[in-house]
């Protein structure tokens, strides 16, 4: 158990009320089943990062007002050690991944990047935090912080699972564009989709559960477009734990074969990850469950910096100058916001 604070706000998609937590209790964790039945929120970092995994337990005690939550939120004493990623290093990157995967190793690496800024005045984590909720009601929008894992904030689109009255839901959420362009979905885009899903159906499977799904349908993410395929299926503790720990991550933030697609960014992507690609939700608070894959988030540190992380999928149908593109277009879920409240 760690005694020092965890900071913790969220709001959940499409609904109005927020949380606000303040909580001493904290474990670290290493196996899905030692949260399953516990009352709190889940921290776990990526999957290619030594950081520690935390669980922060909730109840009606640690329940603060949003006044009382930013008020004693510590002052950022963190320093910023990352730099933005160049146009050049990505390049460099994706050549890389595209030798592997001409080569038949790899078949699809999602490749992060940061982007690193620093605003003109320091930012009301209040504000940010209302106007990310107000901004993307379809996303999971949230604020986290303590000395352990510093202070993050972000607006999420995917959903890692859900738990609802005994029903389990999941997503494969792959494959991007903007909202503004034509509708119709490319190949690439298309095969991103189709091998989240084929994995997602070969784990329900071998798990032996029953599970339906929807055709993949195109999903608003703040300025971008996803396409989403939904799943229900019901499931007992022990398979749910399979699930969550066999699907993390999933090829829509490591890649395909996972386990080569992982070495490979642990080798050569520039960046440390660090919490961006992690879970995060709340577990079993008002008997539900909402575990989210943490994208579209940044960390925050001294001097009004932070970096930002996003992402893209590479494939043998990748082209370099449309995959930088993406990942500048998903920068502007945030970006659009902090620049909304540093220009007033």
């Amino acid at each position: 158990m760690n005694n020092s604070n965890f900071f913790i706000a969220y709001r959940l998609p499409k609904a109005l009320k927020q949380n606000f937590y303040i909580s001493n209790k904290t474990l670290e964790i290493k196996t899905t089943d030692e949260y399953l039945e516990k009352e709190g929120v889940l921290v776990q970092s990526s999957a290619n990062n030594q950081l520690p995994n935390w669980f922060i337990f909730l109840n009606n005690e640690s329940r603060v007002e949003e006044e009382t939550f930013f008020s004693k939120l510590p002052a950022i004493e963190a320093k910023n050690y990352q730099h933005t990623t160049s146009k050049e290093e990505y390049r460099e990157q994706i050549n890389a991944i595209l030798k592997q995967i001409n080569t038949q190793k790899l078949d699809k690496v999602i490749l992060a990047k940061i982007v690193k800024c620093q605003t003109k005045n320091k930012l009301s984590l209040q504000h940010l935090f209302n106007l990310l909720s107000h901004s993307y009601p379809e996303c999971f929008v949230y604020l986290f912080s303590s000395q352990e894992t510093g202070t993050w904030i972000g607006s999420t689109p995917e959903k890692r699972l859900k738990i609802e009255e005994n029903n389990c839901y999941t997503e494969a959420l792959a494959g991007t564009k903007l909202k503004y362009e034509e509708q119709e979905w490319h190949d690439k885009e298309k095969n991103e989709q189709g091998i989240v899903v084929n994995v997602i159906d070969n784990i329900l499977s071998d798990l032996k559960v029953n599970f339906t799904k929807t055709h993949p349908l195109p999903t608003k993410a703040g300025p971008v477009v996803h396409l989403k395929t939904s799943y229900q299926f019901k499931a007992d503790n022990q398979q749910i734990a399979s699930f969550i720990q066999k699907t993390h991550p999933s090829p829509a933030i490591s890649g395909h074969p996972k386990e080569k697609s992982i070495q490979f960014i642990t080798k050569n992507e520039k960046i440390d990850r660090r919490y961006y690609t992690g879970l995060i939700g709340p577990v079993n608070l008002s008997n539900q469950t909402h575990i989210f894959v943490n994208l579209r988030c940044m960390e925050l540190f001294k001097e009004n910096t932070f970096n930002l992380y996003v992402g893209s999928g590479i494939t043998k149908d990748s082209v370099m100058e449309e995959e930088w593109d993406e990942t500048e277009n998903k920068a502007t879920t945030l970006l659009n916001v902090i620049n909304q409240l540093d220009n007033q």
